[in-house]
């Protein structure tokens, strides 16, 4: 992993307050009908591990970062937290029904990832990814989440999601499926301006560049006719799923 994969665990508190997760319905959509085990990798403060841990009856939350980790153990119940990466999960072989990771698997080697979590998953498993995040695709999210991204459509948008969810051919994994849900999810003005510097280029700026990062995403916040004035925005989510079977 590189040292920005590993920048937010100096904001894990800002992080899990600020960044939100997906949606329950994804869990719904990703999680197999009977699933014993479930590994939630790359799992941050909790954001995807808080929905598995009512529909699995196991959960294991694997997190390199014990910053990150003294957040996500707050979840109690089922959870179990591994101190290792994707690379490497101390699970025993063919012994879970789902692993899964959130907005996560740019930070990862593809290869020697896939590999472990074919080696853990029993055959007929789950493998899914998600990605997450403010809908770009819409000018005014773009504007302040995103201005490099302003004239990127819908479909460009999923596409750069998809290809950070390829898994190599070699793989013994068959049947990838898609979806995509998109929701809405309201907040305040200073929600979105403390999100918004909770991503890794943000949390590694000197403080002077971040105060005027911090700035202009006011200044937009103040300005755009879509958020100007208002003490509660809906700011449109979009949730990028892919599942595949453990063959």
């Amino acid at each position: 992993m590189t040292s920005r994969s590993q920048s937010f665990g100096a904001i894990a508190e800002q992080y899990n307050s600020y960044r939100p997760g997906p949606p329950a319905e994804v869990a719904d959509w990703i999680t197999p009908r009977l699933c014993h085990v479930a590994v939630d990798i790359g799992a941050g403060t909790g954001a995807l591990t808080k929905h598995l841990v009512t529909r699995a009856q196991e959960v294991y939350a694997v997190e390199p970062d014990e910053r990150m980790a003294s957040v996500l153990i707050r979840l109690g119940g089922n959870v179990q937290h591994l101190h290792s990466t994707a690379e490497k999960i101390s699970l025993a072989n063919s012994s879970v029904d789902l692993v899964a990771g959130s907005s996560m698997w740019h930070w990862v080697d593809p290869q020697v990832a896939g590999a472990e979590i074919a080696r853990i998953l029993r055959p007929g498993g789950t493998f899914a990814l998600v990605g997450n995040g403010a809908d770009r695709s819409i000018p005014w999210v773009a504007e302040i989440l995103g201005r490099h991204q302003n004239e990127m459509s819908a479909n460009s948008i999923r596409d750069r999601w998809q290809s950070r969810f390829s898994l190599p051919e070699t793989l013994p994994f068959a049947g990838m499926e898609a979806n995509v849900i998109n929701w809405t999810l309201p907040v305040t003005p200073e929600f979105i301006l403390n999100m918004a510097c909770t991503y890794s280029a943000v949390i590694a700026m000197d403080e002077a560049d971040r105060q005027k990062f911090r700035g202009e995403i006011a200044a937009s916040l103040a300005t755009l006719e879509e958020t100007r004035g208002k003490e509660l925005i809906d700011l449109p989510m979009r949730c990028y799923c892919m599942r595949t079977t453990r063959l």
